[in-house]
């Protein structure tokens, strides 16, 4: 969910001082079902019909309009305009193909199925004319959570089913829509298979196909958890990320190229702390506008010291030669609010602070890390940062902007930091009093108290 928190900042970011958008009034929109049991917003995407843009909701424990069971799931289409509404999408229709099948499927269950909790909704898509809605948690007539996703164009007119295997597949947990010489497809994430290594498939809609991309190690650690697609390596042509999260622990997202061998590249990204959930979500957007996509990564469970669970996004810049080590962007549970202003600022400087490149010789298992001497940890260490050329050395400085500076007879004037960039190392407050002599200037701290 941060991920996705951060992928939908990265838009509002870059054109938040844009006329065209209103920040005063938000589209907001509720479920139509007053007993508020329905999930409603437990995923969403926007969606281009021929006539308009919608907003889909997936509500996965509703029940779909007619069911003779219980929490099937359920899709809404919204509107996105003021005053606006939200209906359950009732398309029953499939296309011609005999193997087709309607949205729902609002029949009694057969033996051995179980359509009641299969999360329909939980997993939505929608990218260049196709939109795939999933239902990961699908019980088959085998009595295995196999899952299954539904596919459809722009018009919502037809869907078609895939279960890409019948063991616990789970088929559906995460989905994408990559593209290859401009022609969409699905990929479809199993984390379930193999005994829980897991598998993606890509699916080719016209024929009703599918094959096998994922690779690399996977042992027990629910390949296809999370994917996504994007120009990484090349401009004009999409390749694939795949997230193992329970891999060693730490979790891993491999990078797959698009190409007939599906070459698993031997750069993958990798979690910092065990039991993170590396990889739990996966963003891809151009936030440097170079033609190549950055890559967020989430990691819902990082726990910062004294902080279980807060959370952390990793933001990796992406040249489409090699893909930067990463800015981490951390919120503090008890101080979300207090977050977004850091988050937004993380952003907006991604081009300028990530610059290092996966070459020989940077050492990306011993990360420089610095950390505020002031141990109250309320100085508000790191919100601002620069490298800086001294005539001696290459120094990071770095702003404390509720901070003290040293003599000051006020509080929270604000502090800079001096630290080297080496390790071992230290941070120390930069005690420059002098002033230059125009009689304008100032030292940097005037350490004396308020004037009237």
């Amino acid at each position: 969910p941060l991920a996705t928190a951060v992928c939908a900042l990265c838009v509002v970011v870059t054109c938040s001082y844009a006329q065209t958008v209103d920040t005063k009034e938000p589209i907001i929109r509720t479920s139509p079902d007053l007993t508020n049991t329905d999930y409603f917003g437990y995923s969403a995407a926007l969606h281009q019909t021929p006539a308009a843009t919608v907003l889909l909701v997936g509500a996965p424990n509703g029940t779909a309009p007619g069911s003779q069971v219980n929490s099937t799931g359920l899709v809404y289409v919204c509107t996105v305009t003021n005053p606006g509404t939200c209906a359950g999408l009732t398309t029953f229709t499939k296309s011609t193909l005999s193997t087709d099948a309607p949205l729902y499927d609002t029949g009694v269950n057969n033996a051995g199925e179980q359509k009641s909790g299969q999360f329909l909704g939980g997993t939505i898509v929608s990218k260049r004319g196709l939109v795939v809605i999933c239902g990961h948690r699908y019980f088959n007539p085998q009595y295995s959570p196999s899952g299954r996703c539904f596919v459809s164009n722009s018009n919502l007119t037809g869907f078609r089913k895939y279960t890409t295997c019948s063991g616990l597949c789970q088929t559906g947990t995460g989905a994408s829509i990559g593209n290859a010489s401009g022609v969409a497809f699905p990929l479809l994430g199993s984390p379930g298979a193999n005994e829980w290594s897991g598998t993606v498939s890509r699916v080719t809609v016209t024929s009703g196909t599918f094959r096998t991309i994922s690779g690399g190690s996977a042992d027990l650690g629910y390949q296809g958890y999370t994917v996504a697609s994007g120009h990484i390596l090349q401009k004009t042509t999409e390749d694939f990320l795949v997230s193992v999260p329970r891999l060693n622990n730490m979790g891993v997202v491999n990078l797959v190229m698009n190409s007939a061998t599906a070459t698993v590249t031997s750069m993958p990204l990798q979690g910092t702390q065990m039991s993170e959930y590396y990889g739990f979500s996966i963003i891809t957007a151009d936030l440097t506008g170079d033609g190549y996509d950055e890559v967020l990564v989430g990691a819902p469970y990082y726990s910062p010291v004294q902080n279980p669970e807060a959370g952390r996004v990793y933001v990796y810049r992406n040249s489409g030669i090699s893909i930067a080590f990463p800015v981490f962007l951390a919120a503090i549970a008890e101080e979300m609010t207090s977050f977004i202003a850091p988050l937004a600022t993380a952003v907006c400087a991604l081009c300028v602070v990530v610059t290092c490149s996966y070459a020989q010789t940077v050492d990306t298992k011993e990360p420089i890390i610095r950390t505020s001497p002031d141990l109250t940890n309320t100085d508000y260490f790191g919100y601002s940062a620069a490298l800086h050329q001294t005539p001696a050395a290459t120094v990071l400085l770095v702003g404390a902007p509720n901070g003290t500076a040293p003599g000051s007879q006020v509080n929270s004037t604000g502090l800079v930091y001096v630290c080297t960039v080496t390790n071992p190392g230290t941070c120390a407050g930069l005690t420059t009093f002098t002033k230059s002599t125009l009689s304008t200037d100032a030292p940097l701290y005037d350490t004396g108290v308020n004037n009237a």
